[in-house]
């Protein structure tokens, strides 16, 4: 996680004008039609809502975007991602050029916001794990959220090692 603090804060990129951006923003927090099951009808759970960058928003639903070649380990450690790996959705590339395509933004930097996704997600699940261990959190299927946190970062790594962008990279700091 420290690794990531330093190559996230070395390689902010510049933002697009701001927007509402959710949050939350995931496949599991929409509604879609009944009739027509690729429409979105509604966003749910807007109680983490702010204004801010929106290729945030696009980076954290990548973060839960599955899609066919992704590894056991990142399906377990992303549980609803496996949904989208079944054939018939776009993958993250396709998403990715849509979003730009629609919405005329810059998404040359995606890669910045998937690994600041992953960090999000490492967080709140370490936060979860730690609840677990200190017993405040009881029940059934907690007890992976160790593994599945070192995973995150590990993919979080992985794409940030691979970035475009050399700061992402870890060159210079």
């Amino acid at each position: 996680m420290n690794e990531l603090i330093k190559r996230l804060k070395a390689a902010v990129p510049v933002s697009p004008a701001p927007t509402i951006v959710h949050g939350d923003y995931r496949l599991g927090n929409m509604m879609l039609g009944s009739d027509e099951p690729g429409r979105v009808v509604a966003v749910l759970d807007w109680e983490m809502c702010t204004l801010g960058d929106p290729l945030s928003d696009l980076g954290y639903t990548l973060g839960y975007w599955g899609e066919e070649g992704d590894s056991e380990s990142q399906i377990n450690a992303r549980p609803t991602s496996s949904v989208t790996a079944r054939p018939g959705f776009a993958t993250r590339r396709q998403l990715v050029d849509e979003y730009g395509r629609l919405s005329g933004r810059d998404v040359s930097a995606i890669e910045y916001y998937q690994v600041l996704a992953y960090y999000k997600l490492g967080v709140i699940t370490e936060g979860i794990h730690a609840r677990f261990l200190a017993g405040e959190t009881v029940g059934e299927g907690f007890e992976g959220y160790g593994e599945r946190t070192e995973n995150l970062m590990k993919f979080a790594l992985e794409i940030a090692d691979n970035a475009a962008d050399p700061r992402l990279r870890g060159a210079g700091i």
